[in-house]
């Protein structure tokens, strides 16, 4: 959410944890299309937040999909987290990303704003490699 909210060259941004601006000011600066991924069991993004954020971003014409996996608590995707992991949740959701990456992040040959976008890998672990894949269309 930070990284939507500070770079507006931001080709997408995908949320699955931290926090969710509802802020109508600080969402202005929101240029990316956003997938957020949620669990429905999550205590710190609760399924009530989620359509507050959803909307807040919908009424100024901002892109965004959302997912709530209702059985799914915090870090679901995460295979560490030995009592909450969810695999065929965490394979959904990674298919999603992919998806939702392949069609808003430009390959190489784009127009230099997305080029911009693929050479600032700024997701961490497998989307950042996912992301690079992405921009050297290997994928």
């Amino acid at each position: 959410m930070d990284v939507a909210l500070q770079e507006p060259d931001l080709a997408a941004d995908v949320i699955n944890y931290g926090y969710l601006a509802t802020d109508a000011e600080a969402l202005k600066k929101i240029n990316a299309p956003i997938l957020g991924l949620f669990g429905g069991q999550d205590h710190g993004i609760t399924p009530d937040d989620v359509p507050k954020f959803e909307h807040a971003l919908k009424g100024p014409g901002k892109k965004i999909e959302v997912k709530i996996y209702d059985d799914a608590g915090h870090a679901f995707e995460n295979p560490n987290n030995k009592e909450g992991y969810r695999p065929a949740d965490a394979a959904d959701a990674w298919r999603l990303t992919v998806g939702f990456l392949s069609l808003n992040v430009e390959k190489e040959g784009a127009e230099p704003h997305h080029q911009k976008a693929c050479r600032t890998r700024i997701w961490a672990g497998r989307v950042s490699y996912t992301l690079y894949k992405l921009c050297r269309n290997q994928l």
